[in-house]
C-alpha cells in the first residue's frame, strides 16, 4: 500500500461510523502493532505515560491531572500500576489476576475507577481500536464480545493456512468466541466456493472492521442473579474494564457459585450459557471496604487476587485541594480556612499519642506525598506506618473521610455567609471534646490562631509603615533585615553605610528594622534564633509572612499596638467609639485589600486575635 493510500486509510479509521476492509486492518497492524494490543497492555500504556522515578517508587502524571485527579496516595498508585503491569504479563501465560482495591470509604477507590474510565475513553478517541461484524447477505452479524479482528486469522481449528496464522500471530490475537466461530466457519466455506483468491481477500468479502467503543461495565458480586447476568456483563466489558463491587455486609452470605465464576475468570476459562468456553480480554477491578481476611475467609480467592491496599490521603495540602473541589456554597471563604480544616482531617487519620508526634508525622507525610527528599529515618517510618502490601497504620479506618468533612463544612455556615476563621475555630473546639480527636483538633487550632495573629500583625505593620504601604513593602523591609543578618553572621561585619545617615552599627540598624516590623523582642535574640533555625532546616531564608506563621512568638506586642486596636472591646463584642472604629477600619481595609479577606471575615479575624492578645 502506498503512503498516500495509508494516509487515506488513517483518515477513514478516525470516523466512528466508517468500516474498513479486513486487509486494510492488517496493514494498520503491520504499521503499528499496538493496534492489536490486549486490554491490560493498553491500560498500562495509558497510565504509565510520562512516569517519573522518585526514590524507590514511580510517579504517574496520569492520576494527577484532569477532573478526577487523585490527591496524595503516592505508594498506593505505584502498587496499582504494578498490578496492571502484572496482569498484562500474566495474560500472556493464560492467567488473569483480579486486582482488588481494598480500603475504607474515602480512600480513592471510586476515583481510580473514574480516571481509568475517562483515560480509556480518551485513548480510544485518539488511538482507535477495532472490532468487526460479518456480512451475511443483507444481514450484519456483530461479535457479541467485540473481539479483535485479528482473531479471525489466529483462531485455532479453522481453515486459515498455517503460514498465514504464523505471520500474524506475533501481533497478538487468540481464539474466536463460540458464537463467531460458528458463523465464521459457515461464511468462509460459502465464500471459498465462489472465490479462489487468497484467504485475506475472502475475509474482505465477509467481514467489515469497525471502531471499538469503550468497553466498561460494572456489577455487584453479591447480586442475587450474579451467575445469570455475568455473561451479559462480560459482553459489555470484554476488551475493556470490568468493575466488580463487593458489599462487605453481604459477603458471608454469598453463594459459592459467584466465587467459582471469579476463579474461572482468573483462569481465562468462562463457561457460557451454551456450555462453550470463552477466554476474555479484560482487566478486572474489584472494590471492597471490608478487611482482606474477611474476603479470604469467605472464599478461596487468595491466589486469584492482587490486592492494592488503599488508604485515605495523608497530605494536608492535597486535602485542601479535595475540599476546594467540593463546590462549597459560601459567599466567601476566609483565607487559610480550608487549609486549617485539611490539617484537621489528615491529623485525624494519623495514629499519634501527642500533638508533638502528630506535628512530626504531618510534616513527614507532607514531604512524602509531594515527593520531597526524605531522610533514611523518615523513610523507615513511612515503610512501617504505610506498608504497600498490608493495611496501613495511618489513613486506614481511623479519623474522618473527605466526604464526612465536606458534609460538616456545609453545616458550618449559611450558604449566603462568609465561612470565617471563627466558624472553623468553633467547629474544632467541639471536635476537641472527643478524646479520639483531641490531638487532631489541637494542632490545627494552633495553626488557626497563629495564622489569624500573623495576618492582623501584618495589616497593623503595613498601616504603621505609612500611607499606601503594602504587604510587599513589609517583605522588602524584612529582606533587608535578612541581608543585615547574613552580613553580621556570615561576613562578620559590624558596620554598615545607611543612606542619609552614614555609617552605623549593623546591630543598631537591625534593631531599628525589627522594631518597624514589630518583631523586636529580647534584644532581637528571639528573631535571630528563629531565622537561624529556618536557614538550617530549609537551606534558604524565610519570607516575613512565613516566619510570622511558623513562629508567632517573635511578634512584639508593645504598648503602642495595644493602644491602637481596641482589643478588649472587640473581645467582649462591645461598642466602639468613632476613633477606635476608624482605627479598626484601617486594619480591616488592609486585610481586605492585601490578604484576601472580606468585610465579615476581616473583622472576624481581628476579633479572634483579640482573644490571643488580651488574656
Amino acid at each position: 500500500m502506498s503512503k498516500r493510500d495509508i494516509n487515506i486509510l488513517h483518515g477513514q479509521i478516525h470516523s466512528p461510523f466508517t468500516g474498513i476492509l479486513f486487509s486494510d486492518y492488517l496493514t494498520l497492524i503491520e504499521e503499528n502493532r499496538s493496534v492489536a494490543e490486549k486490554s491490560a497492555h493498553r491500560i498500562y500504556r495509558i497510565i504509565s505515560a510520562n512516569y517519573k522515578r522518585s526514590g524507590e517508587l514511580r510517579e504517574y502524571p496520569f492520576f494527577k491531572e484532569g477532573k478526577y485527579k487523585i490527591e496524595g496516595l503516592f505508594e498506593v498508585l505505584d502498587r496499582f500500576a504494578k498490578g496492571i503491569y502484572i496482569v498484562s504479563k500474566s495474560y500472556e501465560r493464560g492467567l488473569l489476576p483480579l486486582i482488588l482495591l481494598i480500603g475504607p470509604t474515602g480512600s480513592g477507590k471510586t476515583e481510580i475507577g473514574k480516571i481509568l474510565d475517562a483515560g480509556l475513553t480518551e485513548d480510544l478517541e485518539k488511538n482507535p481500536r477495532f472490532t468487526f461484524y460479518f456480512i451475511d447477505g443483507e444481514k450484519e452479524i456483530y461479535c457479541p464480545f467485540n473481539e479483535d479482528p485479528l482473531n479471525l486469522i489466529t483462531t485455532s481449528h479453522s481453515l486459515i493456512p498455517e503460514e498465514l496464522r504464523e505471520r500474524y500471530s506475533k501481533y497478538g490475537g487468540s481464539n474466536l468466541c463460540p458464537a463467531c466461530s460458528k458463523v465464521y466457519k459457515r461464511l468462509i466455506r460459502k465464500a471459498a466456493k465462489k472465490h479462489e483468491d487468497e484467504m485475506i481477500y475472502i475475509l474482505d468479502d465477509i467481514v467489515r472492521v469497525i471502531r471499538l467503543e469503550p468497553q466498561i461495565a460494572s456489577v455487584e458480586l453479591v447480586h442475587k442473579d450474579f451467575p445469570d447476568i455475568f455473561e451479559e456483563v462480560l459482553k459489555k466489558a470484554n476488551r475493556g474494564i470490568l468493575n466488580i463491587e463487593i458489599d462487605d455486609k453481604a459477603i458471608n452470605t454469598m453463594p459459592d457459585t459467584n466465587y467459582q465464576l471469579l476463579l474461572r475468570l482468573r483462569d481465562l476459562k468462562i463457561s457460557l450459557k451454551d456450555g462453550s468456553i470463552f477466554s476474555p480480554d479484560i482487566v478486572v477491578l474489584m472494590y471492597a471496604n471490608t478487611d482482606m481476611n474477611e474476603i479470604n475467609k469467605a472464599a478461596p480467592l487468595k491466589d486469584a487476587i492482587y490486592p492494592v491496599f488503599m488508604r485515605r490521603n495523608l497530605s494536608y495540602i492535597a486535602e485542601e485541594s479535595i475540599l476546594k473541589k467540593g463546590e462549597l456554597p459560601f459567599r466567601h471563604i476566609s483565607p487559610a480556612a480550608l487549609a486549617v480544616l485539611a490539617k484537621f482531617a489528615v491529623g485525624s487519620r494519623i495514629d499519634a499519642s501527642s500533638t508533638a508526634d502528630l506535628k512530626k508525622y504531618l510534616d513527614i507525610y507532607e514531604k512524602y506525598e509531594s515527593s520531597k527528599r526524605l531522610s533514611e529515618e523518615e523513610l523507615e517510618l513511612i515503610r512501617k506506618r504505610i506498608p504497600e502490601t498490608s493495611e496501613s497504620k495511618d489513613g486506614w479506618k481511623k479519623g474522618i473521610s473527605s466526604r464526612t468533612l465536606l458534609f460538616d463544612l456545609f453545616n458550618m455556615a449559611k450558604p449566603d455567609e462568609c465561612l470565617t476563621l471563627e466558624h472553623i475555630e468553633w467547629y474544632l473546639e467541639r471536635k476537641k471534646e472527643d478524646p479520639n480527636l483531641r490531638p487532631a483538633a489541637e494542632v490545627p487550632l494552633e495553626t488557626l490562631r497563629s495564622t489569624a495573629l500573623r495576618d492582623v500583625i501584618l495589616a497593623y505593620t503595613v498601616n504603621s509603615l505609612g500611607f499606601d504601604s503594602t504587604v510587599n513593602d513589609t517583605e522588602k523591609l524584612f529582606s533587608y533585615y535578612i541581608r543585615l543578618f547574613k552580613s553580621k553572621k556570615f561576613e562578620t561585619k559590624s558596620k554598615i553605610q545607611v543612606v542619609g545617615v552614614g555609617e552605623v552599627s549593623i546591630q543598631e540598624e537591625m534593631d531599628r528594622v525589627a522594631k518597624k516590623l514589630n518583631i523586636y523582642k529580647d534584644g532581637g535574640k528571639v528573631l535571630d534564633s528563629a531565622i537561624d533555625k529556618y536557614f538550617i532546616e530549609s537551606k534558604e531564608p524565610p519570607t516575613f509572612s512565613q516566619l510570622l506563621a511558623l513562629r508567632p512568638d517573635i511578634i512584639a506586642i508593645d504598648e503602642e499596638m495595644l493602644g491602637f486596636i481596641p482589643w478588649r472591646e472587640l473581645k467582649q463584642s462591645g461598642e466602639l467609639n468613632p476613633k477606635d472604629a476608624d482605627r479598626l477600619g484601617k486594619i480591616t481595609v488592609i486585610l481586605k485589600k492585601e490578604l484576601g479577606y472580606c468585610d465579615a471575615c476581616a473583622e472576624s479575624v481581628v476579633r479572634m486575635t483579640s482573644k490571643t492578645v488580651v488574656k
